[in-house]
């Protein structure tokens, strides 16, 4: 189980350094998170072909799920790559792995789930780590960050925490059995097929497309999807811990992604920062 955490952390935190480095290599941010999803969507669809094409006639059982949930894909992960190249990578990846108390929050309300102080605890103290995370670091910068770049992280937090749910409804009412690789791969596909769509009828996303924005795609796709094939294998081997794998699959993120952002890209944090990110890795603790 350790080896497959451990590369789905280096597998998310790969992504992030990936979507930071696209503004640095000059590719356009839609058509590289376009190619992306093709990638991930190839992927998918081969690393479980046999069983993939057994169950293609039941694609439609899930199919409507997949285009809601696919058009949320594209969408928020765009907003991941603006808060990584605009904001920090740090910031990202808090923002994006504290969306897991949403799902939470929708279970007590809708499915009246048992809560006590502590996940009562963890909740508050994940959309407080979120709020700390986005603060910039001299007053001098928060002068010059417009409101709407101020709001990415917590669209993120919102738009992750969605997703999350909508999966977390689809993988318990939805997806018949032995249909998840399937429904993955559709996901991912959906998503490029929205971002196509869009990169096809928009100017700003269709000019100077070339091998340079399908290179990097490729290159974003791979670790987008292996971050979440190695966190389902790591679910496999323990499948009644579930709860564990989750918190130090994102805790090792939130700590990794920052570590190497600060090595790679020299990104700062203040302490106010850097405070946010210790809150976050008890939110989660408290929380699983």
């Amino acid at each position: 189980m350790s080896i497959f955490i451990i590369l789905s952390i280096l597998s998310s935190s790969v992504l992030f350094l990936i979507l930071k480095s696209l503004a640095t290599w000059r590719i356009n941010n839609f058509q590289g998170i376009v190619i992306n999803y093709y990638t991930a969507a190839l992927l998918s669809f081969l690393f479980s072909l046999d069983n993939n094409i057994e169950n293609l006639h039941r694609l439609p059982e899930f199919a409507h799920v997949s285009i809601g949930i696919g058009f949320l894909f594209i969408i928020i992960f765009m907003v991941m790559a603006l808060t990584t190249q605009k904001i920090s990578i740090a910031i990202t990846s808090v923002a994006s792995k504290m969306s897991l108390v949403i799902p939470i929050v929708v279970s007590i309300m809708v499915y009246n789930e048992k809560v006590n102080a502590k996940i009562i605890a963890g909740i508050v103290l994940a959309v407080l780590s979120v709020y700390l995370v986005s603060k910039p670091r001299h007053a001098e910068k928060a002068k010059s960050m417009t409101w709407k770049l101020a709001m990415l992280p917590i669209i993120l937090f919102i738009g992750s925490g969605v997703i999350d749910t909508a999966m977390k409804y689809s993988q318990q009412f939805v997806i018949p059995d032995g249909c998840r690789e399937l429904f993955t791969a559709t996901l991912f596909f959906t998503a490029a097929v929205f971002g196509t769509i869009k990169m096809l009828t928009d100017s700003k996303t269709r000019v100077n497309f070339g091998w340079r924005s399908v290179g990097a795609g490729v290159l974003l796709g791979i670790p987008n999807f292996f971050s979440i094939f190695f966190l389902l294998k790591a679910l496999e081997y323990v499948p009644n811990k579930s709860a564990i794998v989750f918190s130090v699959n994102n805790t090792g993120i939130v700590l990794f992604s920052a570590v190497l952002a600060y090595f790679v890209f020299r990104e700062k944090l203040s302490l106010v920062n850097m405070f946010g990110i210790a809150i976050a890795i008890t939110s989660i603790f408290l929380l699983s």
